[in-house]
């Protein structure tokens, strides 16, 4: 990747509930150093997050010329876009006090990029695999719609089959697999089911596996961990948003989350800016877009901001 590039383990928000760093405090101290912290950044990130903005619309324009077949310019382009929209979305959600819920966008930001940088490590190889995974999806979704008597384009089913026939192979379940090649070593014929694919995704790797060929398993394992339980409603995220007095016998009212939860905002949108940055990075050196500089400097401030935070630590 380009000079730009971040090191996944150092550029880490600081984790809310790490308490490593506060040997012998007690936990309202801690707490009481985090929000003041977090309020301190988080303007900071957001004119961070701004300059984001201005950036990807500067390296988008003029518009980029790109073959809508190499899978890698597909993706590349893509994922930038899409990234853009989540950070607007992160910022939008922060902006209406809903801290914990900009957290499950970051967390998808976080994800993508992890995909992206991990498919990125083997161009052509695993992007060819995002994006022919697109042409499974569609045979399957038109064998849907002519089993339930919707008319299908005879021209575009001729077409999509090549493409089928060409990458169909590369996403075949493992049994499949298996009887092909014992087919082919008896010397006898293998009818292949309907649907032969996998169901799953467009790789058999999964996300955590990606973060640690990334050498970003420590980002992994903190922040898309802890979001989980808030994406799946675990009982921990959900007693720490309660506003709770816990004396045992409780009220529960219309507003009983607590509506400004600036560490996780803060959280979220450190994460966001770091995913999106390293997003551009990828677009930048596949396109050669000469953003070296901006998108260096950029990383460099995050880090800043970063560094600052742990710190300034009790």
């Amino acid at each position: 990747m380009g000079e730009a590039s971040l090191d996944a383990e150092q550029q880490v928000p600081q984790d809310p509930e790490d308490q490593a760093s506060h040997t012998g405090k007690t936990q309202e101290q801690v707490a009481a150093w985090q929000d003041s912290s977090a309020r301190t950044e988080l303007p900071l990130l957001d004119e961070l997050a701004q300059e984001l903005e201005v950036l990807v619309r500067d390296m988008l324009t003029p518009a980029i010329a790109h073959q809508l077949l190499t899978s890698a310019d597909t993706m590349a382009l893509s994922f930038a876009t899409k990234q853009h929209e989540h950070l607007r979305s992160v910022r939008t959600l922060i902006a209406a006090g809903l801290h914990r819920d900009a957290q499950l966008i970051a967390r998808t930001m976080l994800e993508s990029w992890g995909r992206l940088r991990w498919a990125f490590n083997r161009v052509a190889e695993r992007t060819d695999l995002w994006f022919w995974y697109g042409a499974i999806l569609d045979w399957k979704q038109m064998a849907k719609n002519k089993q339930d008597g919707m008319v299908v384009d005879p021209a575009d089913e001729v077409a999509l089959k090549s493409y089928v026939d060409q990458h169909g192979p590369n996403y075949y379940r493992p049994n499949v697999r298996q009887r092909i090649a014992g087919a082919q070593r008896d010397g006898t014929t293998y009818p292949l089911p309907a649907d032969p694919w996998d169901k799953s995704d467009w790789t058999e790797t999964d996300v955590r596996s990606m973060f640690v060929e990334l050498g970003a398993e420590r980002l992994y394992d903190s922040f898309y961990r802890r979001t989980s339980e808030w994406a799946h409603s675990g009982p921990r995220a959900i007693l720490i948003a309660t506003d709770c007095q816990r004396t045992g016998t409780e009220e529960w009212g219309p507003n009983q989350f607590i509506d400004n939860d600036v560490i996780a905002g803060v959280w979220a949108l450190g994460v966001a800016c770091e995913a999106f940055v390293q997003t551009l990075d990828v677009l930048n050196s596949h396109f050669s877009l000469g953003h070296d500089e901006r998108l260096k400097d950029t990383a460099e401030r995050l880090n800043a901001i970063f560094r600052a935070s742990l710190a300034s630590a009790p």
